[in-house]
């Protein structure tokens, strides 16, 4: 019933989109719906077109990094940590969070 509820949900928002082709935060909810119907490669590529136009969007950062942990894809994942790195505030508690992530990871290479 979920998935039903989901696959609506997605036709509502590509409705949508064949008008306001470039609404970042449409891309960025037609990726998180993508992503709850584990449609990894589609969600990615909505995340990356909603990052294209507006660099600060959150929800988009945060899907990538949920796709690159499930997929297990850690380069990338350092990348786009690093990139959503730059937009939180210096020196808050989210930035030195995403930084001991990064470390983390680095050490696993």
């Amino acid at each position: 019933i979920q998935q039903k509820k989901y696959s609506e949900a997605l036709n509502n928002v590509e409705q949508y989109l064949t008008f306001d082709t470039e609404n970042s935060k449409m891309i960025s909810l037609r990726g998180d719906i993508l992503l709850r119907l584990h449609k990894f490669d589609e969600a990615e590529t909505s995340y990356m077109r909603s990052l294209e136009l507006d660099s600060r969007d959150e929800s988009a950062y945060q899907g990538l990094i949920a796709i690159y942990v499930v997929q297990d894809k850690i380069e990338p994942l350092i990348n786009i940590l690093e990139r959503y790195a730059k937009i939180v505030p210096p020196g808050s508690e989210k930035a030195r969070q995403i930084e001991e992530q990064i470390q983390t990871l680095k050490s696993q290479l």
